[in-house]
């Protein structure tokens, strides 16, 4: 069985399955981060149910945000700064607000930060 396995086949084999390790932990650990790959892999911005006054202060809050995740990557520091910005609209209860902007906070903390967020941080987010 082994006869038949050239050294040229081996070392084929060999770099092949390396490259593909070396993929996959530039995947798990850099969550597969350079120029042009965020871009691609960037959705849109989360879709509102809710047209006017909820559209626009929904999307002030997301231009607040955006430049806070730039470059951070504590958890508990991201969720502290959210906390501070999110607290002024706490008393916002139109339905559909909250969610909007959780989207938003998950996509944003994902693709700039690589933190996933939780429910219970979000919760912690707007207590």
């Amino acid at each position: 069985m082994l006869s038949s396995v050239s050294w040229s086949q081996y070392f084929t084999f060999l770099f092949i399955a390396v490259m593909l390790w070396y993929i996959f932990l530039w995947l798990v650990i850099y969550k597969g981060k350079f120029p042009g790959f965020a871009a691609m892999c960037r959705s849109q911005t989360p879709s509102f149910h809710h047209q006017g006054e909820d559209d626009e202060m929904a999307r002030y809050i997301m231009d607040e945000i955006s430049p806070v995740l730039s470059g951070k990557t504590n958890k508990a520091e991201i969720i502290l700064s959210l906390r501070q910005i999110v607290m002024k609209y706490v008393d916002h209860t139109e339905p559909g607000f909250r969610r909007s902007i959780n989207e938003f906070l998950i996509m944003e903390c994902q693709s700039k930060c690589s933190i996933r967020l939780s429910e219970a941080d979000l919760r912690e987010v707007w207590s």
